[in-house]
């Protein structure tokens, strides 16, 4: 009796023993899966925003032929009202952002901002709006709001192909502030995180430049 007992007791053991490890796998299938599926809806913003950003590019070209067309005077008719740029779609809207961006008309482009934060809060374009903010704030020496818009992309927007842009404008942001520790650290960060990219060749000239004046 003694003996049946503790074979009954092993393989109870065992069974258990053994579904451990096809628990742990089931977890790691899902969080994979999870994974996959986020990358998969990232994949998909990143192709809107791609289309979004060519039909801005041919609107601002066709918008141009047609200024280039017209005197002086006629430009002045060509300036959108606020009940005009209400009536904008998503991607005028954004082109009117881009343009006054450009510009560098910081008075248009926060009223035009703040109309496509209102109007379009799930737009694919609206980390790309953020950033646009943040130079701007920055071309102004606004050095706090822009700290804010890289930060906002940095924490709410992980895929989007402007953290490595934010995270090397964070960095410059610190600079131009004369927090040169801060600004290293995140330099540093930019070159391991984002190895081989622009922001990252950007990043390392500024880290020579640091320890040079050290």
């Amino acid at each position: 009796m003694t003996v049946f007992n503790l074979g009954c007791s092993t393989g109870s053991k065992s069974k258990s023993a053994s579904s451990k490890p096809a628990i742990q796998k089931s977890a790691a299938v899902q969080a994979l899966n999870l994974e996959q599926k986020k990358r998969a809806s990232e994949e998909q913003r990143q192709n809107r925003k791609d289309q979004a950003k060519l039909l801005s590019k041919k609107s601002q070209i066709d918008l141009g032929r047609t200024r280039s067309s017209k005197s002086s005077k006629d430009l002045l008719k060509l300036e959108i009202t606020e009940s005009q740029l209400a009536q904008l779609s998503e991607n005028d809207l954004y082109n009117e952002l881009v343009l006054h961006s450009e510009r560098n008309d910081e008075i248009g482009f926060q009223s035009r901002f703040q109309m496509f934060q209102s109007r379009f809060p799930q737009s694919s374009l609206r980390d790309d709006s953020i950033y646009l903010s943040g130079m701007m704030q920055v071309a102004n020496k606004n050095y706090g709001p822009a700290l804010q818009s890289m930060n906002e992309i940095l924490k709410n927007y992980p895929y989007s192909n402007k953290v490595s842009s934010a995270l090397f404008a964070k960095a410059s942001i610190y600079k131009k502030m004369n927090l040169g520790s801060l600004a290293r650290d995140v330099y540093q960060s930019v070159v391991v995180k984002y190895p081989g990219s622009p922001e990252s060749l950007r990043a390392q000239n500024e880290l020579r430049l640091i320890q040079s004046t050290l």
